[in-house]
Order: structure tokens, then sequence, then C-alpha cells
């Protein structure tokens, strides 16, 4: 394993987390908009998923910025560029 990685094996474990708008509506019953997803995004509860992740003895948490939906966690310019998505999600 190369320096770069070292901290993930010395952490042992992690959780990961996959944020889906699409998965989120389904779940729902109902279509994503970018006023949803931006209201999702803006009151997610990082400090409060911090705190479950850390109560776990996990060693990091990696999320998913996003996975092919068109939205995304932050601005993402460039995949908008590639796929002419205007305005943005």
């Amino acid at each position: 394993m190369g320096e770069r990685t070292a901290w993930m094996r010395k952490a042992h474990w992690g959780v990961m987390t996959h944020y889906l708008a699409d998965w989120i509506a389904k779940d729902a019953g109902k279509e994503m908009t970018v006023a949803k997803w931006n209201d999702l995004i803006d009151n997610f509860d990082v400090e409060g998923l911090a705190n479950q992740i850390k109560g776990t003895g996990a060693g990091y948490h990696l999320i998913s910025i996003g996975q092919n939906s068109g939205y995304y966690l932050s601005p993402n310019a460039t995949y908008d560029r590639f796929v002419g998505i205007h305005p943005s999600k």
C-alpha cells in the first residue's frame, strides 16, 4: 500500500455513505427537485452524523458526492460542463 493511503490501513475500517438524490426521492415516492435537494443538503446534520460514526469506532468516513443523477453534494462546474446541465443541480 502506498504512503498516500497508509492512513487507511492504520485506521483499520471506516464507514461509507451514498447520499443519493434518486434513492431519496424514490423512497418518498416523489420526483427530486433542485429546491428539495438543496434543502436536504442545507439541512444535513454533519455534526450529528460525525458523532454517530465516531461512536462506532470507525477510523474514517467516505461519502459519495453524487452518482450519475446530476445531483451533487456541492457545485460541480466540470460535471455540468461535460453533461450540459444548466442550471446546475
